[in-house]
Protein backbone atom coordinates (compact mmCIF):
# COMPACT_ATOMS: atom_id res chain seq x y z
CA UNK A 1 0.00 0.00 0.00
CA UNK A 2 1.45 3.29 -1.01
CA UNK A 3 0.90 6.90 -3.02
CA UNK A 4 3.12 8.06 -5.35
CA UNK A 5 2.90 11.07 -8.09
CA UNK A 6 5.56 10.62 -10.81
CA UNK A 7 4.62 14.19 -11.54
CA UNK A 8 5.19 15.60 -15.63
CA UNK A 9 7.51 12.86 -17.25
CA UNK A 10 10.07 15.35 -19.38
CA UNK A 11 11.28 12.38 -22.48
CA UNK A 12 14.42 14.93 -22.96
CA UNK A 13 15.53 14.46 -18.99
CA UNK A 14 13.94 11.11 -17.93
CA UNK A 15 16.09 8.13 -18.65
CA UNK A 16 14.52 4.69 -19.09
CA UNK A 17 16.02 3.51 -15.55
CA UNK A 18 14.14 6.40 -13.93
CA UNK A 19 11.48 6.00 -15.93
CA UNK A 20 10.64 2.32 -15.05
CA UNK A 21 11.12 3.23 -11.43
CA UNK A 22 8.74 6.05 -11.22
CA UNK A 23 6.40 3.62 -13.51
CA UNK A 24 6.91 1.02 -10.57
CA UNK A 25 6.00 3.27 -8.22
CA UNK A 26 2.89 4.52 -9.69
CA UNK A 27 2.01 0.79 -10.70
CA UNK A 28 2.13 0.32 -6.31
CA UNK A 29 0.14 3.26 -5.29
CA UNK A 30 -2.53 2.33 -8.07
CA UNK A 31 -2.84 -1.49 -7.19
CA UNK A 32 -3.14 -0.33 -3.34
CA UNK A 33 -5.81 2.62 -4.31
CA UNK A 34 -3.91 5.21 -3.03
CA UNK A 35 -3.77 3.79 0.46
CA UNK A 36 -2.49 5.97 3.18
CA UNK A 37 -3.08 7.79 6.44
CA UNK A 38 -4.20 11.02 4.50
CA UNK A 39 -5.72 12.02 1.03
CA UNK A 40 -2.80 11.63 -1.58
CA UNK A 41 -1.45 15.03 -2.76
CA UNK A 42 -1.80 14.44 -5.92
CA UNK A 43 -5.89 13.78 -5.89
CA UNK A 44 -8.16 15.73 -8.46
CA UNK A 45 -12.09 15.30 -8.01
CA UNK A 46 -12.88 12.13 -8.62
CA UNK A 47 -9.80 9.82 -6.98
CA UNK A 48 -10.57 7.56 -5.12
CA UNK A 49 -8.53 6.27 -2.11
CA UNK A 50 -8.41 4.47 1.06
CA UNK A 51 -7.94 6.17 4.26
CA UNK A 52 -5.65 3.52 6.79
CA UNK A 53 -5.83 5.40 9.57
CA UNK A 54 -7.76 3.20 11.62
CA UNK A 55 -9.43 0.23 11.18
CA UNK A 56 -11.53 -0.66 9.30
CA UNK A 57 -10.10 1.23 6.25
CA UNK A 58 -12.65 4.14 4.66
CA UNK A 59 -12.91 3.80 1.36
CA UNK A 60 -13.24 7.35 0.09
CA UNK A 61 -13.75 9.52 -3.20
CA UNK A 62 -12.47 13.04 -3.36
CA UNK A 63 -14.87 15.79 -4.53
CA UNK A 64 -12.68 18.20 -5.21
CA UNK A 65 -12.57 19.98 -1.87
CA UNK A 66 -13.84 17.30 0.74
CA UNK A 67 -13.66 13.16 0.94
CA UNK A 68 -16.87 11.44 0.94
CA UNK A 69 -16.92 8.15 2.59
CA UNK A 70 -18.06 5.26 0.24
CA UNK A 71 -17.62 2.83 2.21
CA UNK A 72 -15.70 0.63 5.13
CA UNK A 73 -13.10 -2.22 4.84
CA UNK A 74 -12.67 -5.25 7.25
CA UNK A 75 -9.11 -6.93 6.43
CA UNK A 76 -9.57 -8.68 9.48
CA UNK A 77 -13.06 -10.10 8.80
CA UNK A 78 -12.63 -9.98 4.74
CA UNK A 79 -15.87 -8.03 3.63
CA UNK A 80 -16.94 -4.53 2.33
CA UNK A 81 -19.92 -2.41 4.42
CA UNK A 82 -21.45 0.31 2.36
CA UNK A 83 -22.15 3.77 4.19
CA UNK A 84 -25.69 5.40 3.49
CA UNK A 85 -26.50 8.64 4.04
CA UNK A 86 -29.35 9.23 6.85
CA UNK A 87 -31.86 10.18 3.97
CA UNK A 88 -30.80 7.63 1.76
CA UNK A 89 -33.01 4.28 3.11
CA UNK A 90 -36.69 5.87 3.17
CA UNK A 91 -39.29 3.68 3.98
CA UNK A 92 -40.79 3.51 0.46
CA UNK A 93 -37.40 1.64 -0.25
CA UNK A 94 -38.19 -0.90 2.18
CA UNK A 95 -40.25 -3.71 1.06
CA UNK A 96 -43.73 -4.64 2.93
CA UNK A 97 -42.18 -8.09 5.26
CA UNK A 98 -38.41 -7.26 4.43
CA UNK A 99 -37.92 -6.47 7.82
CA UNK A 100 -38.36 -9.67 9.93
CA UNK A 101 -37.94 -10.70 13.58
CA UNK A 102 -34.45 -11.85 13.20
CA UNK A 103 -33.37 -8.55 11.92
CA UNK A 104 -34.57 -6.65 15.22
CA UNK A 105 -32.93 -9.08 17.21
CA UNK A 106 -32.04 -7.40 20.11
CA UNK A 107 -27.89 -7.04 20.82
CA UNK A 108 -26.28 -8.60 23.52
CA UNK A 109 -27.50 -7.23 27.08
CA UNK A 110 -30.06 -6.14 26.26
CA UNK A 111 -32.70 -8.77 26.99
CA UNK A 112 -35.99 -8.14 28.40
CA UNK A 113 -35.85 -4.69 27.33
CA UNK A 114 -38.36 -2.58 25.12
CA UNK A 115 -38.20 -0.26 21.88
CA UNK A 116 -40.16 2.77 22.52
CA UNK A 117 -39.95 6.34 21.10
CA UNK A 118 -39.41 9.34 22.35
CA UNK A 119 -41.45 12.69 22.10
CA UNK A 120 -39.37 13.31 19.11
CA UNK A 121 -40.37 9.92 17.39
CA UNK A 122 -36.57 8.91 17.76
CA UNK A 123 -36.86 4.72 18.90
CA UNK A 124 -34.83 3.81 22.03
CA UNK A 125 -34.09 1.01 24.31
CA UNK A 126 -35.92 1.01 27.51
CA UNK A 127 -35.74 -1.41 30.63
CA UNK A 128 -38.62 -3.26 31.63
CA UNK A 129 -40.10 -1.09 34.26
CA UNK A 130 -42.92 -2.68 37.03
CA UNK A 131 -46.04 -4.98 36.87
CA UNK A 132 -49.02 -3.64 34.67
CA UNK A 133 -47.34 -0.05 34.95
CA UNK A 134 -47.66 1.64 31.77
CA UNK A 135 -44.31 3.66 29.85
CA UNK A 136 -45.22 7.48 29.78
CA UNK A 137 -43.53 10.70 28.38
CA UNK A 138 -43.21 13.60 30.23
CA UNK A 139 -43.76 15.50 26.91
CA UNK A 140 -40.20 15.85 25.56
CA UNK A 141 -38.55 12.08 26.38
CA UNK A 142 -39.45 8.80 28.20
CA UNK A 143 -40.07 9.19 31.39
CA UNK A 144 -40.69 6.50 33.56
CA UNK A 145 -43.08 3.67 34.58
CA UNK A 146 -45.87 4.87 36.00
CA UNK A 147 -49.75 4.13 37.54
CA UNK A 148 -51.83 5.95 34.85
CA UNK A 149 -52.66 9.15 36.51
CA UNK A 150 -56.29 10.50 36.95
CA UNK A 151 -55.58 13.15 34.28
CA UNK A 152 -54.90 10.10 31.80
CA UNK A 153 -58.45 8.64 32.32
CA UNK A 154 -60.97 10.05 30.20
CA UNK A 155 -64.44 11.40 31.49
CA UNK A 156 -66.93 8.58 31.94
CA UNK A 157 -64.40 6.16 30.83
CA UNK A 158 -64.54 3.44 34.24
CA UNK A 159 -68.48 2.25 33.44
CA UNK A 160 -69.90 0.04 36.08
CA UNK A 161 -68.84 -3.26 34.21
CA UNK A 162 -65.39 -2.36 34.36
CA UNK A 163 -66.04 -1.84 38.33
CA UNK A 164 -67.78 -4.79 38.44
CA UNK A 165 -64.96 -7.41 37.92
CA UNK A 166 -63.15 -5.96 40.69
CA UNK A 167 -63.49 -8.27 43.25
CA UNK A 168 -66.82 -7.55 45.24
CA UNK A 169 -69.08 -9.45 46.43
CA UNK A 170 -72.94 -9.42 47.23
CA UNK A 171 -74.21 -6.36 48.76
CA UNK A 172 -71.06 -4.61 49.47
CA UNK A 173 -70.06 -1.06 48.71
CA UNK A 174 -67.27 1.09 47.21
CA UNK A 175 -65.82 3.08 50.40
CA UNK A 176 -62.73 5.21 51.20
CA UNK A 177 -61.29 5.77 54.82
CA UNK A 178 -60.91 9.31 53.77
CA UNK A 179 -56.77 9.23 54.08
CA UNK A 180 -56.00 9.38 50.64
CA UNK A 181 -55.91 5.47 50.41
CA UNK A 182 -57.54 3.86 47.42
CA UNK A 183 -61.73 2.78 47.48
CA UNK A 184 -62.17 -0.90 48.16
CA UNK A 185 -65.03 -3.07 48.07
CA UNK A 186 -66.52 -3.57 51.36
CA UNK A 187 -69.42 -5.12 53.73
CA UNK A 188 -72.06 -2.06 55.12
CA UNK A 189 -70.83 -1.79 58.42
CA UNK A 190 -73.37 -1.67 60.83
CA UNK A 191 -71.65 0.60 63.31
CA UNK A 192 -72.56 3.70 61.24
CA UNK A 193 -76.08 5.60 60.86
CA UNK A 194 -79.26 3.39 61.47
CA UNK A 195 -77.67 0.10 63.20
CA UNK A 196 -80.56 -1.61 63.56
CA UNK A 197 -84.25 -1.12 63.61
CA UNK A 198 -87.33 -3.43 64.17
CA UNK A 199 -91.33 -3.04 63.41
CA UNK A 200 -93.04 -5.87 66.16
CA UNK A 201 -96.43 -6.57 66.94
CA UNK A 202 -96.47 -5.42 71.07
CA UNK A 203 -99.76 -7.20 72.62
CA UNK A 204 -100.01 -10.82 73.16
CA UNK A 205 -97.04 -13.12 72.04
CA UNK A 206 -94.50 -10.29 70.85
CA UNK A 207 -93.81 -10.83 67.10
CA UNK A 208 -91.33 -9.26 64.97
CA UNK A 209 -93.02 -7.91 61.43
CA UNK A 210 -89.57 -6.90 59.77
CA UNK A 211 -85.77 -5.94 60.83
CA UNK A 212 -82.69 -5.26 60.58
CA UNK A 213 -80.01 -6.47 62.89
CA UNK A 214 -82.23 -7.27 65.19
CA UNK A 215 -81.94 -10.91 66.55
CA UNK A 216 -84.99 -11.24 68.82
CA UNK A 217 -87.48 -9.47 71.17
CA UNK A 218 -87.75 -10.60 74.75
CA UNK A 219 -90.95 -9.65 76.13
CA UNK A 220 -90.71 -8.33 80.03
CA UNK A 221 -94.47 -7.99 81.09
CA UNK A 222 -96.80 -4.70 79.86
CA UNK A 223 -95.30 -2.55 77.65
CA UNK A 224 -91.76 -3.48 78.26
CA UNK A 225 -89.45 -5.50 75.74
CA UNK A 226 -85.99 -6.41 75.28
CA UNK A 227 -84.08 -5.51 71.89
CA UNK A 228 -81.45 -8.19 71.26
CA UNK A 229 -78.77 -7.13 68.74
CA UNK A 230 -77.78 -9.60 65.88
CA UNK A 231 -74.27 -8.18 65.68
CA UNK A 232 -72.97 -6.26 68.81
CA UNK A 233 -72.84 -2.27 68.12
CA UNK A 234 -69.57 -0.29 68.79
CA UNK A 235 -70.70 0.80 72.08
CA UNK A 236 -73.47 1.21 74.07
CA UNK A 237 -73.87 5.14 73.07
CA UNK A 238 -76.56 5.35 70.49
CA UNK A 239 -79.76 6.55 70.30
CA UNK A 240 -83.35 5.69 69.56
CA UNK A 241 -86.32 6.71 68.18
CA UNK A 242 -89.88 4.99 68.83
CA UNK A 243 -92.91 5.57 67.85
CA UNK A 244 -96.25 3.16 66.44
CA UNK A 245 -99.75 3.12 65.88
CA UNK A 246 -101.90 5.06 68.40
CA UNK A 247 -105.18 3.27 69.49
CA UNK A 248 -108.45 3.72 70.08
CA UNK A 249 -109.06 3.22 74.43
CA UNK A 250 -112.77 3.89 75.89
CA UNK A 251 -113.60 5.08 79.48
CA UNK A 252 -117.22 4.57 81.16
CA UNK A 253 -117.68 6.72 83.69
CA UNK A 254 -121.50 6.01 84.85
CA UNK A 255 -123.75 6.25 82.19
CA UNK A 256 -121.55 7.52 79.63
CA UNK A 257 -118.88 5.99 77.61
CA UNK A 258 -115.87 8.12 75.67
CA UNK A 259 -113.20 6.93 73.76
CA UNK A 260 -109.83 8.65 72.07
CA UNK A 261 -107.03 7.59 70.57
CA UNK A 262 -104.04 6.61 72.73
CA UNK A 263 -100.81 7.71 70.76
CA UNK A 264 -97.64 5.87 71.67
CA UNK A 265 -94.38 6.53 73.36
CA UNK A 266 -91.14 4.71 73.16
CA UNK A 267 -88.72 5.74 75.97
CA UNK A 268 -85.52 3.45 77.06
CA UNK A 269 -86.33 1.75 80.44
CA UNK A 270 -86.14 3.71 83.53
CA UNK A 271 -83.07 2.04 85.65
CA UNK A 272 -81.67 0.03 82.84
CA UNK A 273 -78.51 0.29 80.94
CA UNK A 274 -78.38 0.09 77.30
CA UNK A 275 -75.16 -2.29 76.32
CA UNK A 276 -73.71 -2.74 72.95
CA UNK A 277 -75.65 -6.19 72.65
CA UNK A 278 -79.04 -5.01 73.82
CA UNK A 279 -81.64 -2.58 75.24
CA UNK A 280 -84.55 -2.37 77.15
CA UNK A 281 -87.45 -0.20 75.99
CA UNK A 282 -91.22 0.48 77.51
CA UNK A 283 -93.98 1.92 74.82
CA UNK A 284 -96.31 4.63 77.20
CA UNK A 285 -99.48 6.02 76.74
CA UNK A 286 -101.59 9.09 78.58
CA UNK A 287 -104.58 7.34 80.39
CA UNK A 288 -106.83 9.59 82.60
CA UNK A 289 -104.11 12.03 82.44
CA UNK A 290 -101.75 9.67 83.59
CA UNK A 291 -98.33 8.09 81.55
CA UNK A 292 -99.05 4.50 82.24
CA UNK A 293 -97.26 1.44 80.34
CA UNK A 294 -99.08 0.18 78.11
CA UNK A 295 -98.81 -2.53 74.90
CA UNK A 296 -99.46 -1.63 71.45
CA UNK A 297 -100.26 -4.11 68.87
CA UNK A 298 -97.79 -1.86 66.15
CA UNK A 299 -94.18 -0.71 67.56
CA UNK A 300 -91.26 0.94 65.34
CA UNK A 301 -88.10 1.52 66.72
CA UNK A 302 -84.84 2.67 65.30
CA UNK A 303 -81.48 2.33 66.80
CA UNK A 304 -78.90 5.02 65.03
CA UNK A 305 -75.11 5.28 65.96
Amino acid sequence: MSQYDFGTIDPSTKSGTALASDLNSWRTALHSLHSGTSRPSYAVAGTLWIDTTAAPWSLKIYDGSDDIAIGTVDATANNFAVTLNDSAVTTAKINNGAVTVAKLATVAGNAGKLVAYDASGIPTVVSAGTDTYPLVSNGTALAAFEQLATGGIANAAVTVAKISAAGSTSGQVLTSTGSSTAPSFQTLSISNNVAAWVNFNGTGTVAIRASKNVSSITDNGTGTYTINFTSALTDANYAIAGGGQGEIYTIISGEDEVSYTLPPTVLIKRATTPTASAVQIETRAIIADTSSIYDFSLVTVSIIR
